[in-house]
């Protein structure tokens, strides 16, 4: 059975003829042509042609089958840090000249 690698929507999906896969939201309506000609690897279940970075003159088509919305998810960036040390601040003399500047500045 023949499939092609194609990058759809800055993914890379492994599509077949006649099958149904879910993408991110492309600006089409029900029942659009669309052309995908990035294509990356080809196979026809014999010969396996592999693009540099696309294979030249083969382009996929789909057909928008349903705009649906999927499960709502929460995505939360999260940073580890590690606390090494629990102190007095320090100023460096840079820091005392900076803050004797500012402060003559409000006294007025």
């Amino acid at each position: 059975m023949s499939y092609a690698i194609v990058l759809i929507s800055g993914k890379q999906l492994q599509v077949r003829q006649d099958e149904v896969i879910e993408v991110t939201k492309v600006a089409a309506e029900k029942g659009k042509t669309l052309i995908f000609d990035k294509v990356l690897v080809f196979n026809d279940g014999q010969k396996t042609v592999v693009g540099e970075p696309y294979v030249k003159d083969l382009q996929v088509e789909g057909e928008i089958v349903e705009q649906l919305k999927g499960k709502k998810i929460v995505v939360s960036n999260l940073t580890r840090i590690k606390i090494t040390k629990i102190g007095a601040l320090v100023a460096t003399p840079k820091d005392k000249k900076i803050v004797k500047k500012v402060s003559k500045k409000t006294s007025k």
